[in-house]
């Protein structure tokens, strides 16, 4: 009959062979851990920078609402300017000129009366 031989550390954890091979998973199950922790640690700095950074995300929103409001005030100015070259055309006809004299200064031609009644604002309040 043969008899098999039993290895001396077969069965037991502390034997040279397993205890290297089981130093061996428990560093690499750490280094997996800690690759994890570092992978994990980057993508939060990461997402941090790209959403407060100089040119992160909220200082993008940021500038879009700066740019639309400049826009909206650019259509404003635009719109003065063309009313304001409007007038500047019509300070050239003599009768615009007589009727902003009339309205703004109370200038009138001889022999004219000045009859000035009471304001839409008075109208509207007024009981009777």
């Amino acid at each position: 009959m043969s008899r098999k031989k039993k290895k001396k550390y077969q069965g037991v954890d502390f034997a040279p062979g397993n205890l290297i091979r089981r130093l061996k998973l428990e560093g690499t199950k750490k280094r997996r851990g800690l690759i994890k922790a570092l992978v994990l640690v980057v993508a939060v700095v990461v997402a941090v920078k790209l959403a407060v950074g100089p040119f992160g995300t909220l200082e993008l929103i940021r500038m879009n609402q700066k740019k639309r409001l400049l826009e909206d005030k650019i259509q404003m100015l635009s719109a003065d300017l063309t009313n304001l070259e409007w007038q500047v055309r019509q300070l050239s006809n003599p009768l615009y000129i007589e009727k902003l004299a009339r309205e703004k200064y109370w200038m009138i031609k001889p022999g004219e009366i000045i009859i000035k009644l009471p304001s839409e604002q008075y109208r509207q309040n007024d009981p009777s």
